[in-house]
């Protein structure tokens, strides 16, 4: 018995929505995007860098701790320090300012004795941003790199801070994923302080296969069933 042509046409319509699950998000447009534009987006997690216990105008430094993650202990507290799915990697020391630290309103993050560090991104953010600023009311080129999950280059810009500069927010939204992001400075001994940390995440794509498979299933059978109905009331019309 050959298979009816609703069913056939089921089958290729779930074919094709599983081939090109993956490709559709490569087609979206990069953006570069304001905080306000990224907290508008669903399912934001922000690290603020204030779970630290440390006094105002003070700073925590750990020479020898290069990673900083959910599982690190810091300055003899952790480990839950930071949100999972985000690292703060430092070729040399990290240092954690408490508020009011060189003049800064809220507790941040930089690399100690080193130019620059990686954010690392586990969770495959399609969309983040930061505040980054100078320390120690000095001026600073600052240069920022964005690279896919995958290590393709994605976005390069560079900012300037004067001395006493405020803050400034950096975002960029991506649908191939964002993977890691290298900040560094032309300062000889401090890399520029990061803080609010935000990223945005989207569903996983074998989220989007089943719900597609189950959608086409479903219409699918709700098809049969109309047809078997169809079929056994033309029967009985002609017994």
């Amino acid at each position: 018995m050959k298979p009816r042509l609703p069913l056939l046409k089921g089958i290729s319509m779930l074919i094709a929505l599983i081939t090109w699950l993956p490709i559709i998000p490569q087609a979206m447009a990069q953006v570069v995007i304001t905080r306000s534009q990224l907290l508008s987006l669903p399912n934001t997690l922000t690290e603020t860098f204030e779970t630290l216990n440390i006094p105002e105008r003070d700073a925590a430094f750990e020479g020898s701790q290069h990673i900083l993650n959910s599982a690190t202990k810091f300055y003899g507290q952790g480990p839950g320090l930071v949100l999972p799915g985000i690292e703060f990697v430092s070729s040399a020391g990290i240092q954690w300012n408490g508020r009011r630290y060189s003049g800064n309103q809220s507790q941040n993050l930089h690399a100690y004795n080193a130019t620059g560090f990686t954010l690392r991104f586990l969770s495959q953010p399609t969309a983040i941003g930061f505040d980054i600023s100078s320390l120690y009311a000095f001026s600073a080129n600052v240069t920022i790199t964005a690279l896919s999950v995958d290590g393709l280059f994605l976005k390069s810009s560079s900012v300037s801070f004067s001395p006493f500069g405020a803050p400034l927010f950096w975002g960029l939204q991506d649908s191939r994923g964002i993977g890691r992001v290298m900040v560094t400075s032309d300062l000889l001994a401090w890399s520029p302080a990061i803080d609010n940390v935000t990223y945005s995440v989207v569903p996983e794509p074998s989220l989007h296969a089943l719900l597609a498979v189950s959608s086409v299933t479903a219409l699918i059978y709700r098809r049969r069933g109309r047809e078997t109905t169809k079929q056994k009331a033309s029967d009985g019309s002609r017994a």
